[in-house]
């Protein structure tokens, strides 16, 4: 039989209103395998694989054996605010910088970030480029799966110790993160959409940081749009894609959620939160219309759901 090939949509067009980044968002939101293999040497390609602990991955080994030529790794779980004892907190700028100076990475790079489902953890790291200021970040369509099942090259072994150093000029956007205290105190202008599964948000699953005491259930009032939801999963090797602009459309609207209001998103840990970001991004790109205000819960449930944390109304 046959194997069928997904094929991905074009390149998307940019809108001239991306969010309220003070940077403006320079370059497509999402871009193809072909698009990137005619431009792999004037782009910044950045692995940013990352799984749920119970798969036990250990991502930066599979980088290490497969990549796309020339790619960084970002360690979702080591390039974070450690003085937080949160999973996957926005990093110090000092963080940041470390990374991405030490890689050769500039803010006016044309930087692609890729994982190797298709899209999933590549969208908080798109995130958190541009929260720091990057203007031209967008993520590889199909990622790792689709560059490969496209029939384009990786590469194996230990990363060239070359001198990638540079200067990242960044400035901290910080109206992209919100707090505990800020979701308290929202009023009803201001939507909070949770991307977790309708049995997490429901709390009719334990939740799968249970052990270290976080509770089922969720923020009184969000709205629930599991991630899964808004993307296109095929039954080939060809990688996770965004779903349609009409179908992500008639998914938000029927979760009640009025994509053109201010929206704060959440989830278990701030890694499919900012994937709700993107495909809101991605709908007003299409539309050519100005997003509204859209801001990311960084502690998201792993703060919220905290037994202890009495004070935040499951």
């Amino acid at each position: 039989k046959k194997k069928r090939m997904f094929r991905p949509i074009c390149l998307l067009r940019m809108s001239k209103h991306i969010r309220n980044f003070r940077t403006p968002q320079e370059s497509p939101l999402l871009v193809t395998p072909s698009w990137l293999n005619d431009n792999l040497k004037d782009v910044k390609p950045v692995d940013t694989s990352w799984y749920m602990p119970a798969e036990k991955r250990n991502t930066h080994s599979e980088w290490i054996s497969c990549r796309i030529k020339g790619s960084s790794f970002f360690a979702q779980d080591q390039i974070v605010d450690k003085s937080i004892d949160l999973p996957h907190m926005m990093p110090p700028i000092d963080v940041f910088l470390d990374f991405v100076n030490r890689e050769g990475i500039s803010e006016t790079d044309h930087i692609i970030v890729y994982d190797s489902e298709g899209l999933f953890s590549a969208a908080r790291v798109w995130y958190t480029f541009r929260a720091f200021g990057a203007s031209k970040v967008s993520i590889l369509h199909g990622g790792l799966r689709n560059w490969i099942s496209s029939g384009f090259p990786t590469e194996n072994g230990p990363p060239s110790q070359d001198d990638r150093k540079s200067k990242f000029a960044a400035e901290f956007d910080k109206s992209s993160i919100s707090s505990a205290e800020q979701i308290s105190k929202v009023g009803n202008t201001t939507q909070i959409v949770d991307a977790r599964s309708s049995t997490r948000f429901h709390g009719s699953e334990a939740d799968p940081r249970a052990h270290l005491g976080i509770e089922p259930g969720h923020i009184p009032n969000s709205l629930n749009v599991p991630h899964r939801t808004i993307c296109h999963y095929p039954d080939d090797d060809s990688g996770v894609v965004l779903q349609s602009v009409d179908n992500l459309e008639k998914t938000f609207k029927a979760a009640n959620v009025d994509i053109d209001k201010p929206i704060i998103t959440s989830c278990g840990s701030g890694v499919t939160a900012a994937l709700l970001l993107f495909a809101i991004e991605h709908i007003h790109a299409e539309r050519g219309t100005k997003p509204p205000f859209l801001s990311l819960y960084d502690g998201s449930w792993s703060e919220w759901g905290q037994t202890k944390r009495k004070d935040l109304p499951k």
